[in-house]
């Protein structure tokens, strides 16, 4: 990580509290993976979409980008 040795992770859930307010201090900016578990067939995994962000989110990390833990957005049932 170049902006500060300080910070051991550019993925925040491998931060403590004290590491994210010290990229805050900064102003740097994060990305906020949202994703999504639903049906896209049969098959297909639920959490496809969530998956899929959680893996951009982790390659970001790996070139320079601060990435917050993955959130879902909601849960869609099959009725």
């Amino acid at each position: 990580m170049t902006e500060s040795s300080s910070v051991k992770s550019m993925l925040y859930e491998h931060l403590t509290s004290l590491d994210i307010e010290a990229v805050a201090d900064k102003g740097l900016v994060a990305i906020l993976p949202i994703g999504s578990i639903e049906i896209h067939g049969f098959h297909m995994l639920v959490g496809t979409d969530s998956i899929t962000v959680h893996r951009i989110a982790a390659l970001a990390a790996e070139n320079g980008i601060h990435c917050s833990l993955s959130t879902l957005l909601r849960v869609c049932f099959r009725e």
